[in-house]
């Protein structure tokens, strides 16, 4: 099962977590790292995307943290204006 325990799971009421956690702890090391940053940036309501590459690369992780706070800055910029 292909996972994205942040994208589509969060979203909906009804999901029940324990089998999705399960699921997660069963995925490669790769493909968890990559799933965990994707879930922490879901749980703050930002729908920045981060390539699995960028995940795993610590020397790029200070780009990473660019779009992730640029995404931040238009996410509370789009609350602003409600």
């Amino acid at each position: 099962m292909g996972l994205l325990i942040g994208t589509d799971a969060l979203l909906s009421p009804d999901i029940a977590l324990q089998p999705l956690i399960e699921d997660w702890v069963e995925v490669s090391e790769r493909a968890s790292v990559h799933e965990l940053v994707l879930f922490s940036i879901r749980c703050c309501g930002l729908s920045a995307e981060i390539e699995e590459s960028e995940a795993l690369d610590a020397d790029g992780a200070r780009d990473v943290l660019e779009t992730i706070q640029d995404e931040t800055v238009k996410v509370g910029m789009r609350s602003e204006y409600k």
